[in-house]
């Protein structure tokens, strides 16, 4: 299988870097490397980092931040800037730019092959506003509640686009699923009141506290999952069973 000719060429690069490590007075470092880069960048982009970023390929802040925090390039991004300034790996990391002109128009041409590819950009999305506000509606008159968020995830629209291209229906869906939280919240309480009665009576009975960790240790996973702060509806449970204080004859919701 042939090799290309991309790998050829980094192959050979990084076995010349090995081979002048041998020789080399000072040991390469990331000052030397990035003052190198800060050569090449000035003259070839006139010291515009941004510019320079986009002929190797790279993104703006990822060069930028070579030059103002401590870090490193990889191997990879360094052949990437070798590739386009036609210094050689081995001189880039070594700091030895003395002597280096950036390449001419036919030699660039030629270093192209080299050139990372850059990740297209995918095209804006058209909405058919029409088309979602026929489907709020439907989202709105349907009869079970939804979200706003699930709405969001259905249309694959931000919310924040749904609430600043449609603000009333966006805000009917959301009023009426919190609507429906609600009555919901209701319900299960009303489910689970005869299960805490009970529970309450058996801890009283065995002479205990009558405090989450006992009453939860007797009520089924699902009534303790239901119900909306536990600990408030449990004060609730406590007065009634105790006779603390008329007025908390039933659970309040």
């Amino acid at each position: 299988m042939a090799i290309e000719a991309v790998e050829l060429w980094r192959a050979r690069q990084v076995y010349e870097l090995v081979r002048v490590q041998q020789s080399v007075e000072q040991a390469p470092s990331r000052d030397m490397l990035v003052a190198t880069i800060e050569h090449i960048i000035g003259e070839m982009d006139g010291g515009q980092a941004t510019r320079f970023a986009g002929r190797v390929g790279l993104s703006k802040g990822t060069v930028h931040y070579w030059l103002k925090s401590d870090k490193t390039p990889t191997l990879d991004a360094s052949l990437a800037v070798a590739s386009q300034s036609g210094i050689g790996l081995s001189r880039l990391l070594t700091g030895q730019s003395q002597g280096w002109t950036p390449p001419t128009q036919g030699q660039q041409l030629a270093l192209t092959l080299f050139k990372p590819e850059c990740r297209s950009k995918s095209p804006a999305r058209t909405i058919d506003w029409e088309e979602v506000d026929r489907q709020l509606q439907k989202f709105l008159h349907q009869p079970n509640p939804v979200s706003v968020r699930e709405v969001s995830r259905q249309l694959g629209i931000e919310v924040r686009q749904l609430y600043l291209r449609d603000n009333q229906t966006t805000r009917q869906i959301g009023q009426r699923w919190l609507a429906y939280l609600r009555r919901r919240k209701v319900a299960n309480l009303q489910e689970a009141i005869p299960h805490l009665e009970s529970a309450g009576k058996e801890v009283l009975m065995a002479g205990k506290s009558l405090n989450l960790r006992e009453m939860k240790a007797r009520l089924p996973h699902e009534v303790t999952q239901s119900i909306q702060g536990f600990y408030g509806v449990l004060k609730d449970v406590r007065l009634r069973l105790v006779g603390e204080s008329p007025e908390h004859h039933k659970i309040s919701v």
